[in-house]
């Protein structure tokens, strides 16, 4: 078997994402196993290879959108309750 170097892979890796298909789609196209695609996506970002930081954080922050708070002032009965 042919040994594929780190920057093939992240061009598989980048083709993936932008392909917008699962890993066992992509993996079945290009002839590799879903599960050596997804720990080569892991890989190379754990490597800060894939993306840039702000694409990374802007995804992660897209699937997690952060709420405001409400803040409601804290006021007391005249028996001394909350």
């Amino acid at each position: 078997m042919e040994r594929i170097s780190r920057e093939a892979w992240a061009k598989r890796v980048e083709r993936w994402r932008e392909s917008g298909l699962t890993a066992a789609e992509y993996a079945a196209e290009i002839g590799v196993k879903p599960q050596t695609l997804s720990w080569w996506k892991w890989r190379l970002a754990s490597l800060g290879q894939v993306g840039s930081v702000a694409q990374r954080r802007q995804r992660r922050t897209s699937r997690n959108p952060v709420k405001a708070a409400t803040v409601s002032p804290l006021t007391f009965n005249l028996d001394g309750t909350l």
